[in-house]
């Protein structure tokens, strides 16, 4: 799935719903920025590829030496790196809350389960009308059940990360076990193939063939989709291709069908009765996509038919389809990030609890600086030879390494995520003024991340999608990458700006309105022009 965007849901400074910038921590700011940046190196290519082919363990086939020094780069160092890091952020904020509650003497639940409710209606809109990757919904799900155990002293919260860590370590088992036995079902098929004498095998990740390839334009071993049995689409043959001769418009289906430009086909008289028969409607992407979960030749996202659908419905339109595919991938990404890291996800927020109620990165804490450098070791020691055993085992998904490979992702990112911390507590730590000027566009790129990350999307999609430059699936890994700096300084720039007039960004303001139910004040008053 693609990288999580979580955003903290409360200040990790002091104040007030009326001074949301007092006594802020810039470190965590600023490292909350960085995180949208290292996030976005991942997203890129869920934005500008098929869910499937971004899915897919490995370099990219066929792929450049920048192709593949590009990979590496993001696979080993932000891949399952930042969405970590927004996890703690996000249950360290509620932490905070939950503690300025108590100091207050005030009822504790009923501000923060409306501010999570505003989430998740943010992220349904998000998810379902700009990008399928959204994950905010699902933090608003798992973050009720922080909220059930922020209450618990330090060493519960301790005991329950440890006892979702080994619930981990049963989902790797289960998931190289599954992965063992469909290479065995896969080797079956295989030669049971050869033995009769076929040509053609097909995989639990591949196609089968149609029962009506002729109908559907695809030829003896086409899966009907206009792309070629090994997965290549050929030259001149697409969606929009007047030479298709399935899905495409126009052009001579297999068998002499006659097809116009709305892609239905009229077929032959058999019985010579001088009467056509009627057309067969041209089926939309998602159409075609449920068909070949129904027939088989659809499994999960690897599969040709359900590139195929995604690359049409998203480069091409119109917004109806894309929204249709928008919506499968959403509710395809809940039940699968559900099941393969909701686990994670709520031991991260335990675990940015323990850092603030155990005083870490409790504001004016005395003891951040000797935790960010034994955040700084954990990261180079552990993490960081996690992630490039990780890389280097990526493609392994059966046995003992295909289980070493998920432990080093599951287990080794979060600890580069602390490194991560690490080194922005030792280099802003109690920086409470003016900060160097990368770091404070990070900063104010955190402080208004949710504005920024949902502005990421829509530059991304206007890039890649039918609304704006229809790039999908046409640029490479390395110009993909290359295109993240430029996106990210852009929409940094353009939060530092609008924090210089405005107390929030945009959709901050939005969701501190809904949390405490009356218009937050906007514009910065003279006095907090330094803050």
């Amino acid at each position: 799935m693609a990288e999580t965007v979580p955003v903290a849901v409360a200040q990790t400074g002091g104040g007030s719903a009326a001074e949301p910038n007092a006594n802020r921590l810039t470190s965590i700011d600023a490292v909350r920025g960085f995180a949208l940046l290292g996030i976005l190196f991942v997203n890129i290519h869920f934005f500008g590829n098929p869910l499937g082919e971004s899915l897919t363990p490995g370099p990219p086939a066929g792929g450049s030496t920048l192709d593949l020094a590009a990979w590496w780069f993001t696979s080993t160092l932000c891949t399952g790196k930042f969405y970590p890091l927004f996890s703690m952020l996000f249950g360290a904020g509620l932490a905070i809350q939950f503690t300025r509650a108590q100091t207050r003497g005030e009822g504790f639940w009923t501000r923060p389960a409306r501010r999570l409710a505003a989430l998740s209606l943010i992220g349904l809109v998000h998810g379902l009308l700009i990008w399928y990757g959204d994950v905010l919904f699902m933090y608003s799900l798992v973050g009720f059940g922080l909220l059930l155990a922020v209450r618990l002293k330090v060493r519960w919260l301790l005991a329950g990360i440890a006892g979702l860590g080994l619930v981990g370590l049963a989902f790797c088992a289960l998931a190289v076990l599954m992965g063992s036995l469909a290479n065995q079902a896969a080797m079956d098929a295989g030669n049971a193939a050869s033995a009769a004498g076929s040509t053609t095998v097909r995989t639990p990740l591949s196609p089968g063939t149609p029962s009506d390839g002729a109908a559907e334009g695809g030829g003896d071993g086409d899966p009907g989709d206009g792309v070629e049995p090994d997965g290549v689409e050929p030259d001149g043959v697409g969606p929009g291709s007047t030479d298709a001769g399935g899905a495409g418009m126009g052009g001579t289906a297999p068998g002499g069908t006659e097809r116009d430009r709305t892609g239905a086909g009229t077929e032959p008289d058999p019985a010579g009765t001088g009467e056509a028969t009627t057309p067969e409607p041209v089926r939309t992407p998602l159409q075609r996509l449920l068909k070949g979960f129904s027939e088989g030749q659809v499994s999960d996202p690897s599969s040709p038919l359900w590139q195929e659908a995604e690359t049409e419905a998203f480069r091409d339109g119109p917004f109806s389809q894309a929204t249709a595919l928008r919506a499968f991938n959403f509710l395809a990404g809940l039940v699968f990030f559900g099941f393969s890291g909701g686990w994670q996800l709520l031991a991260l927020f335990l675990t940015g609890a323990v850092l603030v109620k155990s005083g870490v990165l409790a504001p004016g804490s005395t003891t951040a600086r000797t935790w960010g450098l034994r955040f700084v070791l954990l990261g180079l020691c552990v993490g960081l030879p996690a992630s490039v055993a990780h890389t280097a085992l990526i493609e392994n998904t059966s046995g003992l390494l295909g289980f070493v490979s998920l432990v080093c992702l599951f287990y080794g990112g979060p600890c580069l995520s602390l490194g991560y911390l690490g080194v922005g507590v030792l280099l802003l730590h109690d920086r409470a003024g003016r900060p160097p000027a990368v770091a404070g566009l990070l900063a104010s790129a955190g402080r208004a991340a949710m504005s920024c990350y949902l502005l990421s999307s829509v530059t991304a999609t206007f890039i890649f999608y039918h609304w704006g430059l229809g790039l999908f699936g046409s640029l490479s890994y390395a110009t993909r990458t290359a295109m993240v700096p430029v996106i990210f300084i852009g929409i940094a720039v353009l939060a530092h700006l609008w924090l210089s007039r405005f107390r929030f960004g945009p959709m901050e303001w939005l969701w501190r309105t809904v949390t405490y139910l009356k218009p937050q004040p906007m514009a910065r008053r003279a006095d907090a022009a330094g803050e």
